[in-house]
């Protein structure tokens, strides 16, 4: 009787070895999974953006904010050849030859949101070029934001201090003032902050500013 409990108690002990070893291994195994999905995940963060995720119209609008020429048959070829896509936290650059970066900002407008593309000379003190994306402004007053006499005002404007969009009917005086559009004074002025705001956060998390 004496053997048979020693017995139980032997098997007893093997089992609870064999679990616990099963358990660790698992843990293992799980602890593993977790640091090379978080691995994966650093890494391709870190890899650039494939130029062929862009489709034609986002090359093509990159362009436009850059001010760079191009023809509908070589814009493509352009972009490829004179673009260099960069990541710099979450914010994606677009960078020309000529030192010019692009980038997206988005802000509220008078009625709802507004997004484009601002692009920076290689001086990163003055406005390249501006474009208009998305806008749900008043048709006829704010929504005139997207005519291309109004954005082609911000060619060469400069950043000193900042951006200024004077009221519409008021003569744009200094370097860094665009006349803004007559009875768009809200729209006009939603447009100068988010402007200026995100052109300083650009600046900011590529260490600028």
């Amino acid at each position: 009787m004496s053997e048979d409990k020693t017995l139980g108690t032997n098997e007893s002990f093997d089992l609870k070895k064999i679990l616990w070893d099963r358990l660790k291994w698992l843990g293992f195994i799980i602890i593993l999974g977790s640091f090379s999905s978080s691995m994966l995940m650093g890494v391709s963060s870190l890899l650039p953006i494939d130029e062929e995720e862009l489709d034609q119209e986002t090359k093509l609008l990159i362009l436009n904010a850059l001010d760079m020429e191009y023809t509908t048959d070589d814009a493509e070829q352009v972009f490829d050849e004179n673009i260099t896509i960069e990541e710099f936290e979450e914010m994606t650059f677009y960078k020309n030859k000529e030192g010019s970066i692009a980038f997206e900002f988005t802000g509220r407008g008078h009625q709802d949101s507004i997004s484009g593309i601002v692009a920076l000379g290689p001086d990163l003190e003055s406005i390249k070029g501006l474009v208009i994306l998305e806008q749900a402004e008043t048709p006829g007053l704010g929504g005139r934001i997207t005519e291309t006499e109004f954005l082609k005002q911000f060619r060469s404007v400069t950043l000193d201090p900042d951006l200024r969009i004077v009221r519409g009917g008021t003569a744009a005086t200094a370097d860094n003032e665009v006349e803004g559009i007559t009875g768009a004074t809200r729209t006009s002025q939603a447009l100068e902050e988010m402007l200026n705001q995100s052109i300083q956060e650009a600046l900011q998390v590529r260490g600028l500013n």
